[in-house]
């Protein structure tokens, strides 16, 4: 009976922390709730849900089975509906975060200020109002982990059970879910040898197969030839290639070139950190360093820290995506992949938030009274959670824009009858989502080029398009495809989608390529343009996106600023183009377009300087100030550097050349262009400032 009262007690008092927790971060997430298409995998979520179809590998069937049951729901369109999934596992996490917590610390506040720091984090926020599997790879995290630290409290086996269900389940979402078991190892290592038995093994290993088996659904999903149908799972062999991911490695972490050693501590850790600051805000990162260092190192305490270590600095390290590109469309679209591993760590980080608001309290105990010790607890917790809260609002309020179902719109609507569009990036999940969700532009064959490396995928192509040639199996990367292109290009238009740049190293030597609204066209070289026609091309263009305000908007999240960043390089692209055809002013006129969408293309901004430098010493004032805003954005931008010591060697400002030139000859060995550069800059070393 004293039992079931302490039970009970502890239940009301866990309770207490949860649901306010839960509750309140759902309601943000509903209010914040975004109805339009996010860039990445959202698109593909979407469609593979609505139609009950098979994401890419490992196939994802237990959110897919989860997503396509809340399409069923009278909420706003299939985007709010399986966004809407998100923000109940986002909201579950934070509510698993403050149950940690508590069971930890036994501190409400401490409880609070954790769930709630996961909550208002802008990544994790973001990732919790879009169709997204994060979420819900964190609850299950999170889960294991509460689970495995009941059984150490209780050695309740049943717990242990749990644990390996619940990672069964975890391994149907996303393989990240492998991270906690170090965590998991270390609170239940010292029983090993207890649990250690032919009985319990095979109880563990039937409900480890027990949480396996949503991906008895893909099999089953592929019969009905869905439109998202990765790999085709029919038989034996094609199932396991899916589920094993063998097209992007078993145990890889995405497929972006890889760097060396000196580039992970250099660059992409750098990064990981500068995520977390900005994503939860400066007084939770004090907050978070105060609860990583403790004096004591009990069992619960080194489970939290692998749990951190492994889902972050290891994960980082270990997926290594390189993030340094020279090319800034390039760059962020790296690092805004990259940050889908970053978010993974967070339910953690916002662990040790509140463990520090706990030593906090705990310090403040022995000096101040109780009143006195929860006024100061209650100002430090409101400003860990008040600043977050205010800022990341208003990044996550902006990213709910329309800017990248626009774009889709856009380039589908831009395609003339008889139309292919060759796809390469992320932003095929969105041609899918118009096509296959809002039913728009069916007609227009959307291929994935990167896809067509798979044998499967193309017959499915041959099956869903027949009135195109597919004169091959699969494509390698790299190959030269002259026959796809000239016995398709009689019947139909060609088109690249923007943000596609691995197809074009495909067409054969007698094409060009020419950007035709937002897409890139493949002509024959013999093929003459209007001019005239050609550019009210792209001052119609130019009209559609003045009358879409968002696209206009400063945005922090790096999402919208990729989409903004396709829109730059089409006006560049065009530029050169006008270029080439020795109209400069046209020319000027879609470099400063591109620079208004988004000047974090830096590449429009040194071809309108370099114009404005091959046009004489009138302009150099007009070059300067661009040059300077390209190394806002690239501090050691080559170009920008030599240029500008030439300039002002030029103008006779030699102390000014000598800071550019120095900076220049610093640079790679590589930089080291000519002998004529380092001429001037000898000539102007004796002005250094």
């Amino acid at each position: 009976m004293y039992s079931k009262k302490l039970n009970k007690l502890a239940l009301k008092k866990i309770s207490s922390v949860l649901w306010p927790v839960f509750f309140s971060s759902l309601l943000i997430f509903f209010v914040t709730l975004n109805k339009y298409v996010l860039l990445g995998d959202s698109g593909e979520f979407i469609t593979a849900a609505f139609e009950k179809g098979i994401a890419h590998p490992p196939g994802y069937p237990l959110f897919t089975i989860i997503a396509h049951l809340f399409t069923k729901l009278p909420l706003g369109n299939a985007a709010t509906r399986v966004g809407f999934v998100s923000s109940l596992f986002g909201a579950g996490s934070a509510g698993l975060t403050s149950i940690i917590v508590f069971r930890i610390t036994k501190s409400k506040i401490a409880s609070f200020v954790g769930g709630f720091a996961l909550a208002f984090s802008s990544l994790f926020w973001l990732y919790s109002v879009n169709a997204e599997i994060i979420t819900l790879n964190a609850f299950l995290m999170l889960f294991i982990f509460l689970s495995a630290l009941l059984y150490a409290e209780s050695k309740n086996i049943k717990f242990l059970y749990f644990v390996s269900f619940l990672f069964g389940l975890g391994l149907a979402n996303q393989y990240t879910i492998a991270c906690i078991i170090p965590a998991v190892l270390v609170l239940i290592f010292s029983d090993l040898r207890k649990i250690i038995s032919l009985k319990v093994f095979l109880i563990l290993f039937f409900t480890f197969l027990l949480g396996l088996a949503p991906y008895l659904y893909l099999p089953l999903a592929t019969k009905a030839n869905p439109y998202v149908n990765w790999g085709t799972p029919s038989n034996l062999e094609r199932f396991l290639s899916l589920v094993t991911r063998e097209t992007y490695g078993f145990l890889t972490v995405g497929d972006y070139q890889k760097s060396g050693l000196v580039d992970i501590f250099k660059s992409q850790i750098p990064f990981y950190l500068v995520t977390i600051y900005s994503s939860f805000g400066i007084f939770a990162s004090v907050v978070f360093l105060i609860g990583l260092f403790k004096p004591r190192r009990d069992k619960v305490y080194i489970a939290l820290l692998f749990a951190l270590l492994f889902s972050g600095i290891f994960l980082v390290a270990y997926s290594n995506f390189s993030i340094t590109s020279p090319f800034p469309d390039v760059q962020i679209n790296q690092r805004r992949t990259i940050q889908t591993v970053h978010v993974i760590s967070f339910p953690f980080i916002a662990m040790f938030v509140g463990l520090g608001i706990n030593k906090l309290r705990l310090s403040l105990g022995k000096i101040l009274n109780e009143r006195k010790c929860k006024l100061i607890l209650s100002f430090i917790g409101a400003l860990v959670l008040a600043v977050p809260l205010i800022n990341n609002y208003q990044v996550v309020a902006k990213a709910r824009n329309n800017v990248f179902n626009f774009y889709g719109e856009s380039v589908l609507k831009s395609l003339p009858n008889k139309a292919i569009l060759i796809t390469g990036a992320d932003d095929t999940y969105i041609f899918w989502y118009l096509q296959v969700v809002e039913n728009k532009r069916t007609d227009v064959p959307v291929i994935n080029f990167s896809m067509m490396q798979m044998e499967w995928y193309v017959d499915e192509l041959k099956r869903r398009y027949p009135e195109v040639s597919f004169p091959f199996e699969s494509v390698r990367v790299g190959e030269k495809l002259d026959r796809f292109y000239t016995e398709n290009i009689e019947s139909h238009n060609i088109f690249f989608a923007p943000l596609d740049d691995q197809a074009r190293q495909s067409i054969p030597d007698s094409y060009n390529l020419l950007p035709r609204w937002l897409a890139v066209q493949i002509i024959p070289k013999t093929q003459n343009i209007s001019l005239q026609s050609y550019k009210k091309e792209q001052d119609n263009l130019w009209e559609s996106l003045q009358g879409n305000p968002n696209v206009f908007r400063n945005y922090r999240d790096l999402p919208t600023r990729e989409i903004l960043m396709a829109y730059a390089r089409h006006f560049t692209n065009t530029g050169i183009k006008f270029e080439g055809f020795k109209k400069e002013d046209w020319a000027e006129e879609d470099y400063e377009r591109a620079r208004e969408v988004s000047a974090g293309y830096y590449l429009s901004t040194e071809r309108l300087a370099s114009l404005y430098l091959r046009q004489g010493e009138e302009n150099y004032e007009r070059a300067i100030p661009l040059y300077k805003e390209i190394l806002r954005y690239k501090p050691d931008h080559a170009i920008a550097l030599r240029n500008l010591g030439v300039i002002y060697f030029e103008k006779k400002q030699y102390a000014e050349a000598e800071e550019y030139l120095r900076k220049y000859i610093n640079l790679e060995p590589s930089s080291k262009e000519d002998e004529i550069i380092r001429n001037i800059y000898q000539e102007v070393r004796p002005y250094k400032r």
